[in-house]
């Protein structure tokens, strides 16, 4: 389990070649991109998201 912060306004290119992901957000809101489908998920408080097979997004 970590803790990740992000800053506002920050576009982070990530995959995770070793593990999967779930996260949780506490506050604020953003986007997920998926790259290989193009689909954008809107993030907010209260939101689980999981990430499969090593996904590459922003």
């Amino acid at each position: 389990m970590n803790k990740n912060i992000v800053q506002a306004g920050a576009s982070l290119i990530l995959e995770y070649k070793n593990h999967l992901k779930e996260c949780y957000c506490v506050s604020g809101t953003g986007r997920v991109t998926d790259h290989a489908t193009g689909n954008v998920h809107e993030i907010k408080a209260g939101v689980l998201y999981g990430l499969d097979q090593y996904d590459n997004h922003t």
